[in-house]
């Protein structure tokens, strides 16, 4: 013992305000270490959701533009939506058809995906303007079997 008590307590209550300090700022540093790499992944997870390289094409359906008014709610994240397009009469035209994006327009104008064999059923002039509202699930109509009261042998005398 060289020194004297009061030498000895300064020294300790140096080491503490060392430990302390260090503790402090491992504990700030790690902090914004995750910030930043958190803040990275939802920019770029967000960046992948939105390119326009995710969209879906399916087969047998076309891609066409068209004036609609769109009553169904649209999720500018999700690559497609599905809809029903009716005509002002409210007929249904087509069953399922996948609204993409907004082309834009006068009358809002929309990129649409549609089934081939039901492309004849738009109007060919396209001023009749067309509704999409969210797809409408109708039920496919059970055929029953045709039971013939006829015997499927034949009888020979």
């Amino acid at each position: 013992m060289s020194g004297t008590i009061y030498d000895e307590l300064k020294k300790n209550e140096e080491n503490r305000r060392r430990e302390k300090f260090k503790f402090y700022a491992t504990i700030l540093s790690t902090n914004i270490l995750v910030a930043v790499i958190c803040l990275n992944l939802t920019t770029e997870g967000a960046a992948v959701k939105t390119s326009p390289h995710n969209r879906i094409l399916h087969p047998h359906f076309k891609m066409i533009i068209t004036p609609l008014t769109v009553i169904a709610d649209i999720d500018h994240n999700a690559p497609e939506t599905p809809v029903t397009l009716m005509n002002k009469s409210k007929k249904i035209l087509i069953t399922k058809a996948y609204l993409h994006e907004d082309v834009g327009g006068t009358p809002a104008r929309f990129k649409i995906e549609i089934p081939e064999e039901e492309v004849l059923k738009l109007s060919a002039d396209s001023e009749e303007l067309m509704i999409a509202i969210p797809e409408v699930k109708m039920p496919v109509p059970l055929k029953k079997p045709i039971f013939k009261r006829v015997s499927q042998y034949e009888v020979s005398l």
